[in-house]
């Protein structure tokens, strides 16, 4: 599932109050100062700036920057798992961080899932390239000499053939212009033989997982290229303890294939910019452009075609799962250690989880999707009889879908219809092989009972994830359509990088579309599950051991400060009608949002929460079903 991109409007580029601004291609880097080890820190900002041919182009390509930051994250977790490589990262996200805690809303806002708080280093100035098939630069030096970078190859080789065995080609890193391809002895005379033996041993044992890891999952990893660089201490002077630094496997500094369709001796699709690269070449060949500074604005059709390749490399490397890969360091290192984790808290209270920002970005992605797709996406919702509440719900449903390419087909049935002709009406779409994905609105007239009829839905096109086919299916971990609250109340989880594996969670609630699958699902995140309700006696003990809360009972501010522990992420899937002082009714979730807010690490609202992600799910459902 893909969680936490970026805040949208697209961000090209940053001003943040921090001391050290430095601007890369794709990242800008702002000094941060020592933590409490002592250990000199940078923060890292994915912008949605993309280059290609070393040039940035003008028009950023929204999301991107989260998309690359997910992917990294979830890398550089794979790589520490396999104890490969010591990397640079320290935390993921700005919670925690004194000098960002002070942040307007709108630039936190526009920081959301593009940053990483990592360790300073001086980058050692070569770019560490490893190639398993012959294409890109090393394709043209081959037809020119044989070799490639000074490695003499097997004659007869064609065009993206994989390469007898891999190989480590390095290049000088220029500040400024294209990288130059270097001999490995040549970058030895830079930088040092024994320094250039670690650094090949390295590019090529972490290429090798890589690959192996991408192979099993229908993806080629062409070839790649990595940054490693020395630690530098509070003083800022470089230490023997080298790290792998910047970005790393992602579609920006990678070449991935599909497997599928990999031929030799020809061009192969990507999810890479290579399908940039190929426009502006036709631009160059048509002498529109000179591969030199400034760049071609791009369509917005390639912008979103292009995310939409990243997006599914994402998908198919089975990282989506990966979130940001630290939970509020400096607390999850107070817990480990035993030390009251408190203090480590901002004094500004808990992080907001924004369900509109979130969902902005889900939105956004899906929308990408749908460009990227050869095929219409459609979503066929039944509406019986004339409620209001029902009837606005549905209107503001075909905006929505309007707006990120759904075409949106409203079925109405009179407010008398029995139970044969609503079943008869979900029997024909289930038959019918142009419709993907159903949905029901309700409330359904009395005496028809929802979920017989929910049941009736076609699993396989059933979008709300209510049949009890599906539900069953998220226990037996098979793939299914969710239920779009749950699936929400995880990703929102996620969003804020916890580490679920091992973390202890208390569910309030057990409904069948809610408090029931959140728990299944945390429990295939290896999270240790806890399901409770509004009767359960010891309630409060329980939940004050809980890392995470998620409050679905039903019951105005059941959750209160004293029964949640220091740093947890609580999530708030209730929706509650009240009246308030003046006796106004007002919409109010299960936690009590204010006393909550001082103890907590993380706080979804009550309305802007859960609420707008659930629609974002069920728009990632309907395309889901459709492409599937």
């Amino acid at each position: 599932m893909i969680s936490g991109f970026a805040a949208i409007p697209p961000v090209f580029q940053t001003n943040l109050p921090l001391a050290g601004r430095r601007q890369g291609k794709v990242r800008d880097l702002y000094q941060l100062a020592p933590d409490s080890d002592g250990r000199a820190r940078l923060l890292v900002v994915a912008t949605d700036r993309i280059s290609a041919f070393d040039v940035v182009m003008p028009t950023p390509v929204g999301g991107k920057g989260a998309l690359l930051t997910a992917l990294s994250l979830g890398w550089f977790a794979f790589l520490r798992a396999r104890g490969i490589v010591q990397d640079h990262v320290l935390q993921a996200g700005i919670g925690g961080v004194p000098e960002l805690d002070a942040l307007p809303p709108d630039m936190r806002a526009s920081l959301t899932g593009r940053t990483m708080v990592c360790r300073a280093a001086k980058v050692i100035p070569i770019e560490c390239v490893a190639r398993g098939y012959l294409a890109g630069s090393g394709w043209n030096e081959y037809q020119a000499s044989g070799t490639v970078c000074g490695i003499r190859l097997p004659s007869g080789l064609r065009q993206c053939e994989q390469l007898p065995e891999p190989i480590f080609t390095p290049a000088i890193k220029a500040e400024t212009g294209h990288d130059e391809n270097v001999t490995f002895d040549g970058a030895a005379a830079l930088v040092g033989g024994e320094t250039m033996e670690r650094l090949r041993a390295l590019t090529l044992a972490i290429y090798g997982q890589a690959a192996q890891h991408a192979r099993d999952r229908g993806v080629l990893l062409a070839d790649t290229k990595f940054e490693f660089g020395f630690a530098l201490d509070p003083d800022g002077r470089t230490s023997a303890e080298l790290l792998l630094v910047d970005e790393v496997l992602t579609p920006d500094s990678s070449r991935y294939w599909p497997a599928d369709l990999y031929a030799a001796g020809r061009d192969q699709p990507s999810f890479d910019k290579q399908f940039l690269r190929n426009w502006l070449l036709e631009l160059v060949a048509a002498r529109k452009w000179n591969k030199e500074a400034p760049g071609p604005q791009l369509p917005s059709e390639l912008v979103q075609q292009t995310l939409g390749r990243y997006l599914e490399a994402l998908d198919r490397l089975g990282l989506e799962q990966v979130r940001r890969d630290t939970f509020r360091e400096r607390v999850t290192r107070a817990q480990v250690a035993g030390r009251p984790a408190a203090p480590s808290l901002p004094s500004t209270g808990a992080t907001i989880i924004d369900g509109r920002l979130l969902s902005n970005a889900l939105r956004a992605s899906t929308k990408a999707r749908i460009l990227a797709s050869t095929c219409g996406v459609r979503l066929d919702a039944i509406m019986v009889g004339e409620d209001p509440a029902s009837a606005v719900y549905a209107e503001n449903q075909a905006k929505t879908c309007r707006e990120v390419g759904i075409d949106y087909r409203l079925h109405r049935i009179a407010k008398g219809a029995g139970f044969e002709e609503i079943a008869g009406r979900i029997l024909l779409l289930n038959r019918d092989d142009a419709v993907r994905a159903i949905m029901l609105h309700l409330p359904l007239p009395e005496g028809i009972e929802t979920e017989r009829m929910q049941s009736l839905i076609a699993p396989e096109k059933d979008v709300e994830g209510v049949n009890p086919a599906n539900i069953g299916n998220v226990v037996y971990g098979r793939r299914s359509l969710v239920p779009c609250t749950a699936l929400a109340a995880l990703e929102m989880i996620e969003s804020t990088g916890i580490v679920l594996r091992g973390a202890r969670c208390v569910i309030v609630g057990a409904s069948n579309i809610v408090g029931k699958p959140i728990a299944v699902l945390l429990m295939r995140a290896e999270a240790t599950v806890l399901s409770t309700n509004k009767y359960t006696t010891n309630l409060a003990e329980l939940t004050r051991g809980a890392d995470v809360i998620v409050a679905a009972a039903g019951v105005p501010s059941l959750i209160t400060k004293d029964m949640v522990k220091p740093g947890a992420v609580v999530i708030d899937v209730g929706i509650n009608r009240v009246r308030d002082a003046g006796g106004k009714l007002t919409t109010v979730g299960d936690v009590d949002f204010s006393g909550v807010r001082e103890v907590a690490g993380f706080l979804s609202p009550v309305p802007g929460g859960v609420g707008p992600m659930t629609v974002a799910m069920l728009l990632r459902n309907v395309v889901d079903a459709t492409l599937r």
